[in-house]
């Protein structure tokens, strides 16, 4: 018995460390989120429910943010997790036109 609770616990502290604990990572939607910020260097891929939005890379928040709105950009894909970044990231605006 104390051999499953600690498989458990280190089942759920692996998930834990590979989403990040980050809030837009939900288990249910299968998402993947990659999203660092290292001397301007903004990336972020985003995969919800299979669609992905590829790896993309901007060297400022403008065009981060923007790219976030986009839809073309993001091969249609993530719409609400790409909301969820412009709203933590604090873009200007609004994420809807």
């Amino acid at each position: 018995m104390k051999i499953m609770n600690g498989f458990v616990l280190l089942a759920l502290g692996c998930l834990l460390v590979a989403c990040g604990m980050d809030s837009s990572c939900d288990i249910k939607s299968g998402c993947t989120v990659e999203a660092k910020n290292e001397n301007k260097d903004l990336t972020y891929q985003l995969v919800e429910n299979g669609c992905d939005t590829g790896k993309v890379k901007y060297n400022d928040d403008g065009d981060y943010c923007a790219a976030l709105k986009s839809d073309s950009r993001n091969n249609y894909c993530a719409r609400s997790m790409r909301r969820q970044a412009f709203e933590s990231r604090k873009c200007p605006g609004t994420f809807f036109n």
